[in-house]
């Protein structure tokens, strides 16, 4: 081999690892929060290059048949390499590629995935290991050297495996995210009895109430602001001994003059879980599978709180900033019982749009013009809102704080503005005089700035509460609340508590003081983590998907960073486990799918050459032996040719991609089956048209629906 042979060799080796290690050395040196290096990381390195070890052994072995197939296996390598990144980045955690079906997905993909390939460090990794992968196409490797690169692959990788795990560092500072998403949730997930779990779980309405009874008919508004930890409000986190970090002070301030909660659970990540908690009074699934929200929406349910108040003479409204399409909410929403349902379409103007939505004062604005509506009409109502401007990659208009450096903290800092604005103009227009106003979030983002690591990983299950309105006073509560108790609490405080009862939903009131504890359950599925907080107040927590179970004292609160060792009880450990399978199937069974509607509207005004996302965002998860059938039928209008691309994803790869251009009164049926490999089952299908000319189309559909088979 003459020297520009190896140095083709080199420029492709390093092609691969580059990425790697380069974009680990940033996340180590920015200390991800402030964590203090350890010699342990060098175990990251070595999963790294035993990775880049086999694929380079693959590069090289395919190059020999294709230059383009060869190169392409770098950029895939490559795209892992920055989803990784900015996975950790943004969210401190490994990404889990079940949830690749996302990149398949207009909305994810314009409004979180090009980040990939920002200004920065993966900038420069992109150009980096392109160009060197260009510069060594030509490379060529014997067959016994193609073999060395599987074989040292597998001997670092057995290394790997052999070091173990240290519970003291992220997962993420250990293994790569291949490694890391290898094995699905298992583990002994032992059975605990119906009994047990119903008496943590079940209504329970014995407690003292603590606020008084309002007069008349109170309206309801529940506002949540995305991602927001109780972390951030220098009054709730002090309960927990932690010095707020980013800090939201009009939010605390309107928390301190009111009925606050420092121990407030978000039972699980992502939108579609906490919503669903919220609006529901279930619990999410504490493991990985399709989330109830899309399991529940092509029927809906008849017991959650939008549908419990419109029985009981409410107007219920609901308003978002994002699209609706995205993860169904656009069918789900008003299958629970909301009469009206507007996301990011519903706004001609905003200060900030992005295809996640619009900017929190857009939302909010409008959002003040529906309480004005909905005062001005006879009876009551309740209103739901919900912002995106703090969701990865954050939307905050140009001009505001543009020196800031900290993307988060500035979307923070205006959400906090915005937000305060509306609770000012809430109290000044006498909302609250009227109305039980609720302040929460659907999810949290936790503390990336903490130091200890199970604090940052606990933390991303710490939400907040704020409650105000008639008879209620101002009060900072210690004793753990969650997301799926919001519906109790409010039939409680209108004294309907019955209805709550009878409509089998779970939890306490946060209106109300109980003598006694109990379970509050928890998962973060990005983390492979469930626990709890137990009776006693202490920390129940199971990582690495039930390998490691842990319980802890914690003298300055579950969310602190002082903690004790406790002896692990294995009936607790039981019920974490239990609680979380049971959670799969809670509300209504998964396997019950059958049939989902892909679309909530049937016929669609398309923008003037601009694309549209029709459907998507939702993740089924098939069992073993189920499969799908998708069934498009579309007719187009008469006024002008639209483009209309259909795919179809599973876990990290495009089963079909289909674009048709289809005349002015042409028709479409487009139906197919797919049979997924075993255990590969997340799938995810969408569609986007967009007019051929400068002028709107309609599109109507007669069909368009998934049907689970098995």
């Amino acid at each position: 081999m003459n020297l520009a042979e190896r140095l083709r060799l080199a420029c492709l080796l390093t092609a691969v690892l580059l990425p790697a290690w380069l974009l680990r050395a940033v996340l180590l040196l920015r200390a991800a929060g402030g964590q203090v290096a350890s010699p342990y990381d060098a175990v990251g390195f070595i999963a790294d290059l035993g990775l880049a070890a086999i694929v380079s052994g693959l590069v090289l072995a395919v190059l020999r048949r294709s230059r383009a197939g060869g190169l392409a296996i770098v950029f895939v390598w490559l795209v892992i390499q920055l989803i990784s990144y900015e996975s950790v980045r943004s969210l401190d955690a490994l990404p889990s590629f079940r949830d690749a079906g996302y990149l398949a997905d207009a909305t994810f993909l314009l409004g979180s995935g090009l980040q990939l390939f920002s200004p920065g460090w993966p900038l420069v990794a992109t150009i980096l290991s392109l160009c060197l992968a260009w510069a060594g196409r030509l490379a060529y490797a014997t067959s016994k050297q193609v073999a060395a690169g599987f074989v040292s692959g597998a001997l670092l990788l057995g290394l790997h495996a052999s070091i173990g795990w240290n519970p003291d560092l992220a997962d993420w500072r250990q293994t790569h995210a291949l490694l890391h998403d290898w094995a699905d949730t298992r583990g002994s997930l032992s059975a605990a009895s119906s009994a047990a779990i119903a008496s943590d779980l079940a209504v329970d309405l014995s407690g003292e109430r603590e606020v008084g009874v309002p007069s008349g008919t109170p309206n309801v508004l529940l506002v949540l602001v995305e991602s927001v930890s109780a972390a951030y409000l220098p009054s709730l986190s002090l309960a927990h001994g932690q010095q707020s970090g980013p800090s939201m002070l009009e939010l605390d301030a309107f928390a301190r003059r009111h009925r606050s909660f420092s121990t407030f659970v978000t039972h699980q990540v992502n939108t579609n879980r906490g919503l669903y908690a919220a609006l529901c009074g279930d619990l999410p699934k504490l493991l990985p599978g399709t989330p109830k929200m899309s399991v529940h929406a092509a029927t809906g349910l008849t017991t959650c709180l939008p549908r419990l108040l419109q029985d009981a003479g409410y107007h219920t409204a609901y308003l978002q900033a994002a699209p609706l399409a995205f993860m169904l909410k656009d069918q789900f929403l008003p299958r629970i019982g909301f009469q009206e349902v507007r996301g990011d379409l519903s706004f001609a103007e905003a200060a900030a749009r992005s295809a996640w939505g619009v900017d929190d004062a857009t939302l909010f604005r409008a959002g003040l013009a529906l309480v004005r509506r909905l005062r001005a009409r006879e009876g009551p109502w309740f209103a739901t809102l919900l912002t995106v401007g703090t969701h990865h990659p954050y939307l905050v208009p140009d001009e505001f704080e543009p020196d800031r450096a900290d993307d988060f903290e500035r979307a923070l800092a205006y959400a906090d503005l915005e937000v305060g604005r509306l609770l000012k103009s809430l109290e000044a227009m006498g909302v609250l005089e009227d109305t039980l106003v609720l302040v929460s979030s659907d999810e949290s983002r936790g503390r990336r700035d903490a130091d200890d690591t199970l604090l940052r990983l606990i933390s991303q299950n710490w939400g907040f509460l704020v409650a105000a309105g008639p008879g209620i006073g101002s009060a900072r509560v210690d004793a753990p609340f969650a997301l799926s108790d919001l519906p109790v609490s409010v039939l409680d405080y209108l004294s309907r508590g019955e209805e709550a009862t009878r409509a089998g939903l779970l939890g306490r009131s946060v209106f109300r003081e109980y003598p006694d504890g109990r379970h509050v359950f928890f998962a973060n599925s990005r983390r492979g983590a469930a626990g709890a907080i137990d009776p006693l107040g202490r920390l129940l927590l199971c990582r690495k998907r039930f390998e490691l179970c842990e319980a802890f004292e914690v003298p300055d609160g579950v969310f602190g960073a002082t903690r004790r060792p406790a002896a692990w009880s294995e009936p607790d450990g039981g019920l974490v486990a239990s609680v979380a399978r049971w959670s799969l199937t809670s509300g209504a069974a998964a396997s019950d799918l059958g049939v989902i509607e892909l679309m909530a509207e049937r016929r669609f005004v398309l923008p003037d050459a601009e694309p549209r996302m029709l459907h998507g965002g939702q993740n089924v998860d098939l069992r073993d032996g189920e499969w799908i059938e998708v069934e498009l039928d579309v007719t187009v209008g008469r006024r002008v040719a639209v483009e209309l691309r259909h795919r179809l994803k599973g876990p990290l790869e495009v089963r079909l991609d289909t674009t048709r251009r289809l005349a002015p009164g042409s028709r479409l049926r487009l139906r197919y089956a797919f049979v997924p490999d075993p255990g590969r089952g997340r799938t995810q299908c969408l569609t986007v048209a967009k007019p051929l000319r400068e002028r709107s189309g309609v599109l109507d559909f007669s069909v368009a629906r998934m049907l689970i088979r098995s």
